[in-house]
């Protein structure tokens, strides 16, 4: 797994989860509810935000995340918001 930078607002019930350095990054918000960021040069993913996470995960709503990331919801991200 990479190494991952994690913020959770819970007033706006928003993640956001950076993979790299997100300075020149754009986001797309074509996948599912889920915003990737991506840098504008090699179009990698930098990043996710999701919008009313929380709610979404609770009722069971959270789209899948892209297989490319490698990473689970549940393994990689809750553990470390619930802290």
């Amino acid at each position: 797994m990479q190494t991952m930078k994690i913020n959770y607002d819970k007033h706006f019930d928003t993640l956001y989860v950076a993979f790299a350095s997100n300075d020149n990054s754009y986001g797309d918000d074509s996948q599912n509810s889920i915003i990737l960021l991506r840098d504008m040069d090699t179009e990698e993913i930098t990043g996710i935000t999701i919008l009313s996470f929380m709610k979404k995960y609770q009722t069971n709503t959270l789209p899948e995340l892209p297989i490319e990331l490698g990473i689970s919801i549940e393994d990689d991200i809750l553990p470390r918001i619930n802290q």
